[in-house]
């Protein structure tokens, strides 16, 4: 089979009876079994000089892989003493490392390294001489015999042996072995052809002749004309690209992430901010799905987090990306923004917000306290300190003084002192308007007061609570009521008449008489007491019934009575 050819010129240039000035040109071309099929092309110079019967020659030579760009530099020294041959070269490489062809994830370069040489005929049989070469090189990963195999600082040692049948032409038959780097046996025909001397004495067996230096002075140099390769692992080269990541807080979206690296990749991982990674879908994938945090209610703008790609290749190299901003925008859907007056004695009805206790006639008035609140769940809200914040009212009589806000216990609380001067005793409409912190989500609300009368405190003596008492069985105490009791209001008017008929009522409850709830719906004298209210137990609460209205003139009285 072919492995490869090779063409070599020597040539004179200054010759004496004692020494000779040389060139040599060489061409190497091999198929892709031996040296990767790459195309060699040597040029030297050499120094040769006949001293007391020896011949000394230096050389130097610089060899091109035409192929893939490489050039190596060789020198050498020679000695010959008629039928025997002594050289030794030296080889080092001119050009750099640079990525391999033919070796994936590999840099390349001619490697350094030497080799010595002998050669030797008998003079009787000049027809037939024998070879020996040893050979060096240096490296972790060298191919000394171009065969693909790579090993660290191989050697090789080799032996040839050369018959001359005729002056032209040359049979060679060898074998180098490697070591680790394999064994390979040789075979080759030369045609070594002389300009100026006729070919039928090129032809002629009788003309071959044992070796002498004067035939020795127009010898090729005995060299290695292929450039032995050194080879290294490329260094891992990562590189990730990651695009920014936006969206509306408590959405779904995907991880935008490329690597490219020059090894596969073997893990992957995430990291950054906490709130970031508790929504990650999976930690080692570059496409994970990412559910974005909640921002607290408090948020008014956007909020920015930080998030990091860290890759490991099959090399164990990590790399980690740069800063990757997630940029997270308040999801507007995902709460509800409404007014809620939290005075102790409101209460909602149809969507509005009554005011159970009268509101004094005259400056002193009433104090509304209220929040801007914004809700997310019925675990999660927040009072935020709003804006734009309006009072308005189409009741004569009725005015309003906002008296700003004051963070209590955690949450914003608005106050605003409503009076109201006449004696109307229609229901007052006091009207809330206020936007956001950040000037949206505007929000409307409308709080009802009763205007004081001072007629039924003038008709009303005393209200008291009446109720068949429990007993020890039932409750434990012969003093308070028991579920299903009925609960009667007895209003007394001047001269000690009975006149509980004249009025309306609001019964209500409390825990310790300090703030009372109204019950909604007992507003008759009479009230049925139930087990629970609003799913909470009445035990050990304390009952009371206050007058609202006269049902004559519909004004409003505070006369009240307890019961326990």
């Amino acid at each position: 089979k072919y492995r490869s050819s090779e063409f070599d010129m020597f040539i004179p240039v200054q010759e004496t009876t004692s020494s000779l000035l040389f060139g040599q040109l060489g061409f190497r071309d091999h198929d892709n079994s031996s040296f990767d099929g790459r195309t060699y092309v040597n040029v030297g110079m050499g120094y040769r000089q006949e001293v007391n019967g020896w011949l000394f020659g230096v050389n130097t030579f610089l060899d091109a892989d035409i192929r893939y760009s490489h050039l190596r530099g060789g020198i050498g020294g020679e000695v010959y003493k008629d039928s025997l041959a002594f050289s030794g070269n030296y080889y080092f490489p001119l050009t750099g490392w640079k990525t391999s062809a033919v070796h994936e994830l590999h840099d390349e370069r001619p490697a350094y390294g030497f080799d010595l040489r002998t050669k030797g005929t008998l003079p009787d049989f000049p027809w037939f001489s024998g070879e020996l070469t040893y050979e060096q090189y240096y490296g972790d990963k060298v191919d000394l015999l171009g065969n693909g195999t790579l090993s660290r600082n191989p050697r090789a040692a080799g032996a040839a042996l050369v018959w001359n049948p005729v002056p032209l032409l040359e049979v060679r038959a060898g074998y180098r072995d490697a070591g680790n780097g394999g064994s390979q046996a040789e075979g080759g025909l030369r045609v070594n052809y002389s300009f100026g001397t006729p070919l039928h004495e090129q032809l002629d067996y009788r003309n071959v002749g044992a070796p002498s230096n004067t035939t020795n002075r127009h010898a090729f140099v005995d060299r290695n004309y292929d450039i032995v390769m050194a080879y290294r692992e490329q260094a891992s080269k990562i590189r990730i690209t990651a695009m920014p990541v936006s969206g509306l807080s408590g959405t779904l979206v995907t991880l935008m992430a490329t690597v490219d690296s020059r090894y596969p990749i073997e893990k992957v991982e995430w990291s950054g901010d906490a709130e970031l990674l508790a929504g990650l879908q999976l930690q080692g994938s570059l496409g994970s799905g990412l559910i974005l945090p909640q921002l607290p209610l408090t948020a008014t703008d956007g909020q920015e987090y930080s998030l990091y790609l860290t890759v490991t290749d099959s090399r164990g190299t990590r790399v980690t990306s740069e800063r990757i901003p997630v940029r997270v925008t308040q999801d507007e859907t995902s709460f509800r923004s409404w007014i809620n007056v939290i005075n102790d004695d409101v209460q909602v009805e149809d969507g509005n917000f009554v005011i159970s206790t009268p509101l004094p006639a005259g400056e002193e008035g009433k104090v509304i306290e209220w929040h801007y609140v914004r809700e997310r769940s019925e675990e999660e809200w927040t009072s935020l300190k709003p804006r734009h914040i309006k009072y308005q009212s189409d009741m004569p009589g009725l005015a309003f003084k906002a008296l700003g806000g004051t963070e209590r216990d955690g949450h914003w609380v608005e106050r605003v002192l409503v009076t109201h001067i006449g004696d109307d005793a229609r229901s007052l409409k006091l009207h809330i308007e206020a936007s956001g912190p950040d000037d949206k989500h505007p929000v409307k609300g409308t709080v009802l007061l009763q205007a004081q009368s001072d007629s039924i405190a003038q008709k009303v003596t005393s209200v008291e609570v009446l109720f068949t008492p429990g007993t020890e069985e039932a409750n434990g105490s012969v003093t308070a009521p028991v579920v299903g009791t009925e609960m009667r209001a007895r209003t007394l008017c001047v001269n000690n008449t009975d006149c509980t008929d004249a009025f309306n009522y609001q019964w209500e409850i409390s825990d310790e008489m300090k703030s009372w709830q109204s019950v909604p719906g007992a507003t008759k004298a009479t009230w049925l007491l139930p087990y629970s209210l609003n799913g909470e137990s009445l035990q050990n609460k304390y009952i009371r019934v206050r007058i609202i209205s006269d049902k004559e003139n519909a004004k409003s009285s505070t006369a009240a009575s307890d019961a326990n």
